[in-house]
């Protein structure tokens, strides 16, 4: 797998896009998302990865590619037993049901019961309460671990406490990256 993405998942995650933005109800990320997340999560030597918000999987294949380049691993919460097994099934059909961990629940429940630390977070849940989600995994991040918002750009208004928090906090860097819905990439240096 060293070698990059089999056409055949590049494929699989290609009409997992379409079938989302046709059928509705999903709330993936866009495909060059998650090109960003699997870059990020690679070059950063990411092994342990938590995703809040499942959704269908689309994201997390992308995350779980990464994370088994590194002999790694995805965690990834998500509230809707539906898409929960959804997500499941498509994870089978991408080859990666081996390194991803899918949590039914509500992730203020979940997240308190994962054992850290982990290296690379992806934030894509309810956005009021991002902050929240990140101040409860605080003491679960690796020094030098890198969280990634979604939806920074479309859906701003509602990510201003955790934007404020993650741009001000002395334990972040953080930027802004302009591509999909906007995703802010934060640098946690510890502390």
């Amino acid at each position: 797998m060293g070698a990059g993405i089999p056409d055949e998942v590049k494929r699989f995650l290609d009409e997992l896009y379409e079938r989302g933005r046709r059928d509705g109800g999903m709330w993936n990320i866009t495909p060059e998302t998650g090109r960003l997340l699997y870059v990020l999560a690679k070059s950063a030597g990411a092994k342990r990865i938590l995703e809040v918000g499942t959704s269908n999987g689309f994201s997390t294949i992308w995350l779980a590619l990464a994370a088994r380049d590194r002999a790694g691993a995805a965690t990834t919460i998500e509230v809707s037993e539906g898409k929960t097994s959804l997500a499941r099934e498509n994870f089978k059909r991408a080859g990666v049901e081996d390194v991803v961990e899918i949590i039914n629940g509500a992730a203020f429940d979940v997240v308190p019961t994962l054992a850290g630390p982990f290296d690379f977070v992806f934030l894509d849940a309810e956005k009021r309460e991002q902050r929240r989600y990140l101040e409860e995994l605080l003491s679960s991040l690796a020094a030098n671990a890198l969280v990634v918002s979604d939806n920074v750009i479309d859906l701003g208004r509602s990510l201003t406490d955790y934007l404020d928090f993650v741009r001000n906090d002395p334990r972040f860097v953080s930027v802004m990256i302009p591509i999909g819905n906007g995703e802010e990439v934060s640098l946690y240096l510890g502390g």
